[in-house]
């Protein structure tokens, strides 16, 4: 398996782990690991350039992952806070967390797995775009 396949996933694994255990609540720290993500996705995109690479899939596509994560959960962060007036929380063993004192609900459930499944299936989602 490629190391730079590898490299994406692991990212991309460890935003997952770190949202988990809520270290991604802060918006400083969002930030700083966006503009990481950034420049890691233009590497992505430097190596996906036509000129090096053939077009179809190339495991440099899954160094867009973590970017797609961040941005993902960034904005439902967001808007989560503004309807709701809390930070979302998420408690994979029950539906209440006792760290917040409360109980979850279905938006919490969407801020948490709809970024790690979207960051998950965009290499596929980009491939089967770039085949048409």
């Amino acid at each position: 398996m490629d190391m730079i396949y590898l490299i994406g996933l692991g990212l991309w694994f460890v935003l997952v782990m770190a949202n988990f255990y809520k270290k991604l609540r802060n918006d400083r720290t969002l930030f700083m690991l966006l503009i990481a993500a950034i420049i890691l996705a233009g590497y992505g995109l430097f190596l996906r350039s036509p000129e090096l690479q053939s077009k179809g899939a190339n495991s440099a596509d899954v160094l867009m992952c973590p970017l797609i994560y961040l941005l993902s959960y960034g904005t439902l962060r967001h808007i989560y806070k503004k309807h709701f007036g809390v930070e979302p929380t998420y408690n994979g063993s029950s539906w209440y967390d006792e760290d917040e004192g409360r109980k979850l609900n279905w938006a919490d459930m969407v801020v948490f797995i709809f970024p790690m499944l979207f960051a998950g299936i965009f290499p596929i989602l980009i491939t089967a775009i770039v085949k048409l």
